[in-house]
């Protein structure tokens, strides 16, 4: 058995997910992060052989946008959640979601929160 991590960073979404009334109604840019683990016996040079992270991306997306989110730590987790129910394969996923320039009364670049998963 062979073992890969696989990477989709900065995957940026556009959403309404927050506290405040002006981020649920305006919306914002938020990146989400991605980092899931599988293993292969025999991977060939092949896509039909490996998890195409093409559907894991269309997947967070889905998730994403499915409905608003108060906490970027519930967001976070439901993605990572459904990442692992929905791709046998993933054994343990790690998302990271960020929202820039957050209303927090001051000058912030961003804030991030990160949820692990495993099976």
């Amino acid at each position: 058995m062979k073992s890969y991590k696989v990477y989709l960073k900065e995957i940026k979404l556009y959403g309404h997910h927050g506290v405040l009334g002006e981020e649920k109604e305006r919306g914002q840019n938020f990146y989400i992060d991605v980092e899931y683990a599988y293993t292969k016996d025999d991977l060939k040079d092949d896509l039909n052989a490996a998890l195409d992270y093409s559907e894991v991306y269309s997947k967070v997306k889905e998730i994403f946008k499915a409905k608003r989110y108060e906490l970027l730590e519930n967001l976070s987790q439901d993605i990572g959640k459904s990442l692992i129910e929905n791709f046998s394969q993933i054994e343990k996923v790690k998302v990271k979601t960020t929202k820039i320039k957050p209303l927090v009364g001051g000058e912030v670049g961003a804030v991030s929160v990160s949820a692990k998963e495993k099976r």
